[in-house]
């Protein structure tokens, strides 16, 4: 389960008793896959999303996470490598005689 919150409430609902955290759980997401009645680990890790000012320089390009960092919980940063990979490579098929 992933249960994405401000850094604050996060910080409140990761200490929480088992007992209050499944009810907790159970009323913000309802009943649709009927009653929550175990928790396992309980882990918090903040959303953050690292990136270089500059990824293209002299004769070497970023790509994937080289390029930007998201963090897992997203994930998009193996979508977003493929699209780096796909936007050099068409940048680079522009331009055949001298690709640095």
């Amino acid at each position: 389960l992933v249960w994405c919150m401000t850094p604050e409430r996060a910080q409140q609902v990761v200490n929480l008793p088992d007992s209050d955290f499944l009810s907790l759980l159970q009323q913000e997401f309802g009943w649709r896959l009927g009653r929550f009645t175990k928790v396992g680990a309980v882990a918090s890790y903040p959303l953050l999303l690292r990136y270089r000012p500059q990824i293209v320089k002299h004769r070497v390009a970023a790509v994937g996470n080289a390029a930007q960092t998201l963090h897992p919980i997203a994930g998009q940063g193996f979508n977003l490598g493929i699209r780096d990979i796909a936007t050099l490579v068409d940048s680079l098929l522009e331009s055949l005689q001298d690709v640095g």
